[in-house]
């Protein structure tokens, strides 16, 4: 049984999402908070297992409140605004519902927080929506049409057909949240969608340089290499 509290300030957005848990058995509602200072008494009093937690709250966020929890419990994020998606990267989230929540999407996420082994960091799925800026514009792009992530100072830039747009971080916080069956570290300073890699070439010293679907050059270190040539029969 996973004990879970409800954190949004619209009291219509607490009401339906506590109907629609009456559909898993698994997960018992113990308690219900409006902002951050309310969740984190009801924390401190109720010890739930986990949050359903919305994002844009008066007062302190809700990723800035789960991220001061510091892992102490399971976060599944519930929040109308795409634009706050790319947060997900810095908190370990099991998972990330768009308001209305559908069925089937709480269906997911109740299915991860009463999985028996969950992983110590949770992957974001290939269709993870990201808000990201482009000349000022905008967009959503999903991770599975990111190319690649390059480390530039304290940002990470993520590569896609628009070009190029900044997120906060570092790139090894990054490489936490990718599943490495899509995703591999091509060097110190870049991450590549292994299916968007068009051909290799070796290169001096034992190394490759990747060309990727749109034609950028990505050199892959010696070490990379050797793992990629393991997996993947490259000569």
């Amino acid at each position: 049984m996973i004990r879970a509290l409800l954190v949004d300030d619209e009291r219509i957005a607490r009401v339906e999402l506590r109907r629609m848990l009456r559909a898993h058995p698994a997960v018992a509602v113990v308690g219900e908070a409006t902002d951050a200072e309310e969740a984190s008494a009801a924390v401190e009093k109720l010890r739930p297992d986990a949050l359903f937690l919305d994002v844009e709250m008066p007062g302190e966020s809700g990723v800035a409140f789960a991220r001061a929890l510091a892992g102490e419990m399971r976060v599944v994020f519930c929040t109308a605004h795409s634009a706050f998606a790319a947060d997900a990267f810095e908190v370990n989230a099991v998972d990330y519902l768009m308001k209305p929540v559908s069925p089937a999407a709480l269906a997911r996420a109740v299915s991860r927080l009463t999985a028996s082994e969950r992983p110590a960091v949770e992957h974001l799925p290939m269709d993870f929506a990201i808000m990201l800026k482009f000349n000022d514009v905008s967009r959503v792009i999903r991770l599975g049409e990111i190319e690649r992530f390059e480390s530039v100072g304290n940002y990470v830039a993520a590569h896609c057909r628009l070009g190029a747009a900044l997120l906060v971080g570092t790139i090894a916080r990054l490489e936490k949240r990718l599943n490495p069956k899509y995703f591999m570290r091509a060097n110190r300073a870049e991450i590549v969608r292994i299916d968007a890699i068009r051909d290799v070439e070796s290169d001096v010293g034992g190394g490759l340089v990747a060309t990727m679907e749109s034609g950028a050059k990505c050199e892959i270190s010696r070490r990379q290499a050797q793992s990629m040539r393991a997996q993947m029969a490259v000569l």
